[in-house]
This record gives C-alpha cells, sequence and structure tokens, in this order.
C-alpha cells in the first residue's frame, strides 16, 4: 500500500503537482476512492 502511494505521487510530481497538492488529494479521497486510485497506478506499472 505504502509502495503504491509513493508510485502515485512520484506520478503526480510529474505531472507537475507540488508535494502539498497530492497529500490533499490523498487526503481528500475516501478509502474507496484512494483504493481505485492506487490499483490504476499499480496497473499502469505493469
Amino acid at each position: 500500500m505504502l509502495e503504491l502511494m509513493r508510485k502515485f505521487t512520484d506520478q503526480k510530481k510529474a505531472e507537475g503537482y507540488t508535494l502539498e497538492e497530492i497529500t490533499d488529494m490523498l487526503m481528500n479521497m475516501s478509502i474507496a476512492d484512494l483504493q481505485a486510485t492506487l490499483q490504476s497506478v499499480q496497473e499502469v506499472q505493469q
């Protein structure tokens, strides 16, 4: 889970977001949204 969050963060940084913006995104997501987002990040990595 933590590894996926790191990948998500790296991906968003590459898109030009600041760390603060990324943190806000993660904090504002529900658990279900977060899991879906991290799942999509994981699929992109494979």
